[in-house]
């Protein structure tokens, strides 16, 4: 396989022969328009949108709320912090990832986890102390972004725009060390 290929190559990419035109079974060639067939992988064929098919973020779920509720663990959050901050799902779909740690996760809810886990790793790469990174989320901050209140207080406006702020802030910083 091309080493250029990134992991959410096409079957038709992966399955392409020197003359390029995508097999429909090992070996026949039927020109554009068949659909192809990589014959020589058991995976479900993947995706070029950057989303991973519903079973991949099935088996991604779990382990994700394991992460997430950690994080919220660490930073001492509320049960309704943490709510908030998943964008105010079913209170009680909530409470059985809270109590359980299982669930099938839309796209949405693993997209917040993962900017919960890049504040998370962001700020335990500027501090050098755990305690410094995990108090920062809650302290009030006076640059423009936050207007004086914690990142915390920004990330409870409930959208996923406000934790791409405070990832992309904390970016930002990182880049200036």
């Amino acid at each position: 396989m091309d080493a250029s290929l990134t992991p959410w190559a096409t079957s038709t990419q992966l399955a392409r022969d020197s003359w390029g035109s995508p097999p429909t079974r090992t070996g026949e060639h039927h020109g554009k328009g068949c659909p192809p067939v990589n014959a020589h992988s058991s995976r479900a064929p993947t995706r070029t949108d950057g989303t991973a098919p519903a079973n991949r973020r099935h088996k991604l779920s779990r382990p994700a709320l394991d992460v997430y509720f950690n994080i919220c663990a660490k930073w001492g959050l509320t049960i309704r912090q943490m709510y908030v901050i998943l964008g105010r799902p079913p209170k009680s779909t909530f409470y059985r990832w809270y109590r359980r740690r299982n669930g099938r996760l839309s796209k949405d809810l693993l997209e917040r986890i993962s900017y919960v886990v890049g504040i998370y790793g962001a700020l335990h790469s500027l501090f050098s102390t755990p305690e410094q990174a995990n108090g920062w989320i809650k302290r009030p901050n006076a640059d423009p972004t936050f207007g004086g209140a914690s990142a915390l207080d920004r990330m409870m406006g409930g959208n996923v725009t406000d934790l791409y702020v405070v990832r992309r802030y904390l970016e930002k910083q990182r880049d200036f060390e």
